[in-house]
């Protein structure tokens, strides 16, 4: 009975995506702001955001300006484009991947969609670390 219900569960669930604790379609870290959900992938030395509808439907790139703002220690920042890819991506290099938190911003025909996503990497924990070891 067990393995019949697993059987009817896996073929159902066949060709959709799950999402489990705030992973996206991807594996990245998914957000979900004003009606869109956004998933980020932090890989070594870029970051891939994706952009859905509320229902994990893909939101076409097309016509759609993003940026995204790395935050630093001591208040600094840096602004970066996002540049299409994809269907419904969008990719950036980072230079510095010390960074402790980014925020992505889309521009979807005037309307701003912003979310926060934590530095995932490790680097910025390093980077806590040897401040303090500084300070002290």
């Amino acid at each position: 009975m067990f393995t019949i219900i697993l059987i009817t569960m896996l073929s159902t669930l066949r060709g959709q995506v799950v999402i489990k604790n705030g992973t996206g379609p991807h594996g990245g870290i998914l957000n979900v702001e004003q009606g869109y959900k956004i998933e980020m992938i932090n890989l070594a030395g870029s970051i891939i955001v994706y952009l859905f509808d509320k229902d994990l439907g893909i939101v076409s790139n097309k016509d759609i300006r993003a940026e995204i703002m790395f935050m630093y220690g001591d208040n600094a920042a840096l602004n970066k484009t996002l540049v299409a890819c994809e269907k419904n991506g969008f990719i950036t290099e980072v230079a510095n991947q010390y960074y402790f938190y980014s925020i992505v911003t889309f521009n979807i025909s005037g309307k701003m969609i912003t979310s926060k996503f934590e530095n995932q990497s490790g680097f910025a924990e390093e980077e806590k670390k040897l401040k303090k070891i500084i300070n002290e």
